[in-house]
């Protein structure tokens, strides 16, 4: 499957580490420090928090906004007066702490550093994305690291592909493939700009089976 390109472009969360899982465990182990324990309050902050990256993706907040704006509003539904910004400041810390890699996939990074060029194309806060690469190691692996914060745009906007596309020195668009685990902006985003896409099921979602990518896996094993 990859000895047709040169240039493998990977997504970061649920791609190669498993953001699901650590999410969770950040969220615990943030509900304990700052005592938030209600029914169903982790699924209150994963609807919050889903409507502030749509907001960020399509450009209507800013990255500060993001990062204390989804605790400013969850804390105020819960009715918690704890602090938003040391609530943000240290699930991000959190996010860091508890990363795993999703299995095989270091394996597969050593394996394809040797014989092709790669790049993490990823949206998210610098601050996690930095955090966990540097952690795993993983920076050894990759010749370019985008996050959407530091270009300015998110996936699957064109511009984020563009610039990807420049900084790599525009290689033949049939030889380069966009690899992640989001229908719409790893799959979507990276088709409209004429990349090959595989599409990586992590969670080996159904709903999804109608998906148009040139490659589809639901492990790295």
């Amino acid at each position: 499957m990859f000895k047709d390109y040169d240039w493998l472009l990977f997504d970061l969360d649920n791609t190669l580490l498993d953001f699901s899982q650590t999410s969770k465990r950040a969220f615990q182990e943030l509900s304990e420090i700052f005592d938030f324990h209600k029914p169903d309050s982790y699924n209150t902050y994963h609807q919050i928090n889903a409507k502030y990256w749509h907001y960020f993706e399509k450009h209507k907040i800013n990255a500060h906004d993001l990062r204390y704006g989804r605790f400013k509003e969850f804390l105020e539904t819960l009715g918690s007066k704890a602090d938003y910004t040391a609530v943000a400041e240290k699930y991000l810390q959190l996010l860091i702490d508890f990363s795993e890699w999703i299995p095989g996939a270091e394996d597969i990074l050593k394996e394809l550093s040797q014989t092709h060029r790669l790049a993490i194309v990823t949206n998210g806060l610098k601050e996690a994305q930095h955090g966990r690469l540097e952690k795993h190691s993983m920076k050894q692996y990759f010749e370019h690291i985008f996050i959407s914060e530091e270009l300015g745009v998110s996936k699957p906007h064109q511009d984020f592909f563009q610039q990807v596309h420049q900084t790599i020195e525009e290689p033949d668009k049939n030889k380069v493939l966009v690899i992640g685990d989001n229908p719409k902006s790893d799959i979507l985003g990276g088709e409209k700009f004429n990349y090959h896409t595989c599409w990586f099921n992590y969670h080996q979602e159904k709903k999804h089976h109608n998906i148009k990518a040139n490659f589809k896996l639901e492990s790295w094993h």
